[in-house]
């Protein structure tokens, strides 16, 4: 992917997850590409005579003066959160590959510099950087927030939802912004492990007309056992410690519900799941087990809901998310490919 010269990335990372990326791309600087060169035309043969060499003759060898450049009489620097108008526009000409980092953040809903840079790893970051520039400059994806220091936040504009002809959903409050981020991150690290291990990965859409209503909803397929019994399916609760142990536990049991009346099987067409829990700490983590143990049926505590805090996976390797970092509902310790 090309992109105006001067936009040559300087990374600086914090963590093992690249938390904090900025770059000189970030601050948006665009610089004139290339400015005209002045010549001089070399001067004339000059001839010196004095009285000691008259005789001979002798000329000097023609010399010129050096060339001269230019010096470029502005530096513009493209704002981070307002588009640039008119001609201060980088230009853009609308590739696949725009398309595609406009479906991402129709599919994530919000997602920031870091998420896109996870996603598209095996590409390079300058050439993301410089289409998320561009995508921003010609509203097809909206940046949020007004913090300098903070990663870039996108969400798809409403031309951007034009050019992909789908429906424009407009993000609101600093509560939904870091929900939603959770879940891009927990989705993130899924696609990622699953990639890693060969495991078939599918983001489903959640239904609407449904007596539960997960954050997520997908399945993993996994190659090494037998057709028809190689697929599960899951659904996500991100806690991000802002409801009350009791009601999780009341949501949890919604769950167990819903699953003997097979709903799941009527809105879904499954015929079972499990319910994962991502809380923010493992002081959380260890609430929310303590919670559910005295109140959900022994029965079924192990095999359909499953706990882990986001500090077990974020950062750490691409398989750590599947591997045994998960907490049934009895303590004990399970993977997602087990």
């Amino acid at each position: 992917m090309s992109g105006p010269v001067g936009d040559k990335a300087v990374t600086r990372e914090s963590g093992a997850d690249g938390a904090n990326v900025f770059t000189a791309l970030e601050r948006e600087v665009c610089v004139p590409t290339e400015f005209p060169r002045l010549e001089t035309a070399p001067e004339a043969t000059v001839k010196t005579v004095s009285s000691s060499i008259s005789a001979s003759r002798k000329s000097i060898s023609p010399t010129s003066t050096p060339r001269l450049r230019q010096a470029p009489s502005f530096v513009r620097r493209l704002s981070r959160f307002t588009r640039a108008k008119g001609s201060h526009r980088p230009p853009l000409a609308f590739q696949d590959r725009d398309r595609e980092l406009l479906r991402t953040a129709y599919d994530f809903r919000l997602i920031t510099t870091v998420q896109y840079l996870k996603l598209f790893s095996d590409e390079s970051r300058d050439g993301i950087y410089r289409r998320l520039q561009k995508l921003f400059h010609h509203a097809y994806l909206d940046r949020l927030g007004t913090n300098p220091n903070a990663p870039l936040l996108y969400a798809l504009s409403r031309r951007g939802a034009d050019a992909l002809e789908l429906p424009f959903r407009e993000a609101s409050g600093e509560r939904y912004i870091a929900h939603q981020l959770m879940i891009g991150d927990f989705r993130i690290a899924l696609a990622r492990a699953a990639v890693a291990h060969g495991i078939e990965f599918d983001w489903r859409r959640v239904r609407h007309d449904s007596a539960v209503r997960p954050d997520g909803y997908f399945s993993l397929q996994f190659p090494w056992l037998a057709p028809g019994q190689n697929r599960a399916f899951f659904f996500l609760e991100v806690d991000r410690s802002t409801m009350t142990r009791e009601r999780f536990v009341d949501k949890l049991g919604a769950y167990w519900s819903w699953h003997e009346a097979c709903g799941h099987t009527r809105v879904y067409e499954i015929r079972n799941f499990r319910v994962l829990t991502v809380t923010k700490s493992e002081e959380r983590l260890a609430s929310l087990l303590s919670a559910v143990a005295g109140a959900l049926d022994r029965r079924h505590r192990a095999r359909h809901f499953y706990f882990t805090s986001e500090r077990r996976f974020a950062g750490a390797a691409h398989a750590s998310i599947l591997e045994a970092i998960w907490h049934n509902a009895e303590g004990e310790r399970c993977g997602l490919a087990s």
